[in-house]
């Protein structure tokens, strides 16, 4: 981002040719004299040089500066690449570009080879990022490289993408029971819970569990001293607050003042991932292929690799 002395230097400026622009009584003839005289050329025109690279240099855009890091970047996202899968919407015609220049990184990284060939898609790389990309007609690795992976942060972002077994960015069928063993489970399911299997029972059930909803409710509106209904409408009770006393008030503050400086804060979504990396109840939604269970050879292989190095297993 540019200093806050720029852009704040560059909105008043902004703000004062705006001002002389929208008025009217200013013709037209003697606008740009006008303009000239509220903020003089030589400052109009170093302000445009100073924002200039904010707006089509190379501060222009999140993929300028991820390029110029290209070496630190290319110390992890092969093996991140490889350890990922990622997946699009099954009704899709055809592979996404995202993908399909996905595969041929991939297999690029496993040759070992530096140089892209010639069928290198660059189709999924947005116009005002070609040149970065695109010169003299032939494709920069290093900008390619740091376009598609981008790129494919956006798609997922985006929900057009999917990660295999991730919590996050996985697709929500996954966590879904497939139409052949919900086809299989179906009338036990719905005879155990005791619901109408047929859709157009759905209406009549629905309407006959409110009705006896509201027999229950009137039955006990006598002796019902949370919620009243009248004429006027509907009354809940509330819990009388207490008061405190200002002795009381006064010790209360600092532990007000130590839970509010000292309570975590956190995104629902991460304290939901955070609970089910503890508790691990997600599994029990996956089938037996998803959840990833090793095999006992799988066991066997890990511990014989750990006594191997000399490992404290009851560490």
């Amino acid at each position: 981002m540019p200093p806050a002395t720029t852009i704040q230097a560059s909105l008043a400026t902004l703000k004062s040719l705006g001002r002389i622009i929208l008025d009217v009584s200013v013709s037209d003839g003697d606008l740009r004299a006008r303009l000239f005289e509220e903020v003089p050329r030589e400052k109009l025109a170093a302000h445009v040089d100073t924002i200039m690279e904010w707006v089509t240099g190379k501060s222009s855009d999140l993929s300028h500066g991820i390029a110029r890091r290209y070496g630190m970047l290319r110390k992890f996202s092969p093996i991140l690449l490889e350890a990922l899968t990622f997946t699009e919407d099954a009704d899709a015609a055809e592979q996404s570009a995202c993908l399909r220049a996905l595969r041929i990184l991939r297999e690029t990284n496993a040759a070992g080879r530096r140089k892209l060939p010639d069928n290198t898609p660059i189709d999924f790389v947005p116009q005002r990022l070609r040149s970065i990309v695109q010169g003299n007609g032939k494709i920069n690795r290093q900008g390619w490289e740091c376009a598609l992976l981008l790129r494919l942060r956006d798609e997922i972002k985006a929900g057009n993408l999917s990660v295999r077994y991730s919590k996050r960015f996985g697709r929500l069928d996954d966590f879904f029971i497939d139409d052949g063993r919900w086809q299989s489970t179906r009338d036990e399911f719905f005879g155990r819970a005791k619901l109408p299997a047929d859709s157009k029972e759905v209406p009549e059930y629905l309407g006959r569990r409110l009705g006896e909803a509201y027999d229950r409710f009137l039955q006990a509106v006598p002796t019902n001293g949370y919620a009243v209904v009248d004429e006027s409408g509907w009354h809940l009770s509330a819990d009388a607050t207490e008061k405190l006393d200002q002795d009381a008030a006064a010790r209360w503050a600092p532990l007000k003042s130590w839970l509010s400086k000292t309570m975590r804060r956190i995104r629902l979504p991460d304290l939901l991932i955070e609970v089910d990396n503890d508790l691990d109840f997600t599994r029990h939604f996956m089938t037996p292929a998803q959840r990833q269970e090793p095999s006992p050879e799988d066991v066997c292989g890990l511990l014989a690799a750990v006594m191997a190095h000399g490992c404290n297993i009851g560490a």
